[in-house]
């Protein structure tokens, strides 16, 4: 009994030690990390968000090469079961499969598996976004079988699979097959590529084992077969490559790309120009053509920017960046019962997204002098810090319903928040300016309001209007 009990013992104190148990935390942790970085599900993560964090996407991971793509796509996972899948093995048989294989060949593998398996991943399918260490784990269970079953030497044999193990693994790889099927983020052919690329290197880098325990150098042997594996690396990516070439819809996202990237600089023009580049040569392509209404919207041509938008959602009305652009141009054309109809119809597609439930939150507030919409913006904003308590321009938002209904104290605590950040300041020295003023605190409220003032903000018609019956003649602006 104490037998049995001390083995036990011993075994968890080899699972803590092992490589398999350090990388199945790292997966456990940076999924909880990724559920608090945007609108997230807990059981299925946003593919634009995988993306940033650096998922497997063939225009990037090649054309772009960011070749980083190949490692930190095996540390990212599409959903809960997915994750909690490549965890349990990773626990319950990584340590065998190490001990079997030895550490250092067990860590040689899950990355060769890895990269190996993202590379055919993108031959397969250029445009497919693809996470998961399930091609890694694929790489050390191949290995792991063929070490302890296919190889015959006697000091091999004593760590073979047990039967019971078999039918768990064969089960693991039918469950990971099934949700390669199921899922738009998991592939099987990075999950078939490795698994041979485990059983491959498994049988080149034992070859020499026999030579060895008979006292014969085999480092000469195993430093060559771990090169001719290596080698596999570029020639795959030379074959992506290949691939990728002449792919319209890899085109069509580099053009997105470029043109997005400055629009976030703030070069609209430039943004605009590239964008109807990319619409000579790919006329009515949806995504281009959202690209569009967004530089049209900052440039303020609203008539244009309407006409893309409601055109890509008339063919997508359920996506969700567009309706973002929709609901701003709304608002942006002093629409507001139309922006708002159009947030909330974007929050049925995502209920967790902060930043869309702070946009209900200010256009609702255009309507301060209805009940109904003052209450509708606090259950909104509240909602929204619940979700992400480091959101800014919710404590502004929130800062100034707090205003409108009052409480000058909290609103006072909440935009003081916002001092600390570039983007944000100018808004909540407008917002103390106000408080001030209230408050009696003259000279203050001069100052802040010369200081917002300077620094170029623009306050909502709303605001003004709020300005004019509680303090006439305070804020003298365009």
């Amino acid at each position: 009994m104490n037998s049995t009990k001390e083995m036990q013992a011993e075994l968890t104190r080899s699972r803590a030690k092992s490589f398999s148990f350090s990388m199945a935390l790292i997966l456990i942790v940076l999924y909880i990390v990724l559920l608090n970085l945007g609108d997230l599900n807990f059981f299925a993560m946003n593919g634009d968000l995988l993306i940033k964090a650096g998922a497997n996407f063939g225009p990037l991971t090649i054309s772009e090469k960011e070749y980083y793509r190949l490692l930190t796509y095996s540390f990212l996972h599409a959903s809960i079961l997915h994750l909690l899948c490549n965890a349990y093995f990773l626990y319950e048989f990584g340590p065998l499969a190490e001990a079997a294989l030895g550490k250092n060949r067990y860590i040689f593998i899950y990355i060769l598996a890895s990269i190996l398996g993202g590379l055919t991943s993108i031959l397969f399918d250029p445009l497919r976004t693809s996470v998961g260490a399930s091609a890694a784990i694929a790489g050390v269970l191949g290995a792991y079988i063929t070490v302890s079953w296919l190889k015959r030497e006697k000091a091999i044999l004593s760590q073979r699979i047990s039967k019971a193990q078999i039918v768990l693994l064969l089960i693991f790889l039918f469950y990971g097959f099934l949700l390669g099927l199921t899922s738009e983020f998991m592939d099987n052919a990075a999950h078939l590529a490795g698994f041979f690329t485990g059983i491959l290197a498994a049988l080149l880098l034992t070859a020499g084992d026999k030579a060895s325990r008979q006292g014969s150098k085999n480092w000469r042997f195993t430093l060559a077969a771990a090169a001719a594996l290596i080698s596999l690396c570029p020639l795959l990516t030379e074959l992506a490559g290949k691939r990728l070439e002449n792919n319209e819809q890899v085109e069509k996202f580099l053009i997105r790309k470029e043109a997005s990237q400055l629009l976030r600089e703030k070069k609209f023009l430039h943004g605009l120009t590239k964008v109807e580049d990319g619409l000579q040569k790919f006329p009515n392509d949806l995504s281009l053509l959202s690209a569009r209404g967004q530089a049209l919207v900052e440039l303020e041509r609203f008539e244009k920017a309407d006409k893309d938008l409601s055109y890509v959602l008339s063919k997508e009305p359920n996506n969700q960046e567009c309706l973002k652009l929709y609901s701003l141009l709304q608002a942006r054309m002093n629409n507001f019962k139309r922006a708002i109809e159009v947030q909330e119809r974007l929050l049925k597609l995502a209920p967790r997204d902060a930043m869309a439930l702070n946009n209900l939150a200010w256009y609702s507030l255009n309507f301060f002098k209805d009940p109904q919409s003052l209450d509708r913006a606090d259950k909104a904003i509240g909602k929204s810090l619940k979700i992400d308590g480091g959101l800014l321009t919710a404590y502004d938002t929130r800062g100034t319903y707090n205003i409108i209904t009052g409480n000058y104290a909290k609103a006072r605590a909440d935009l003081e928040k916002c001092l600390g950040d570039k983007q944000a300041r100018s808004a909540a020295l407008f917002h103390l300016a106000i408080i001030d003023k209230l408050e009696g605190k003259e000279a203050a409220a001069q100052e802040k309001m010369a200081d917002s003032q300077t620094k170029e903000y623009k306050p909502e018609k709303f605001e003004i209007e709020f300005l004019k019956e509680k303090l006439p003649g305070f804020y003298i602006g365009n």
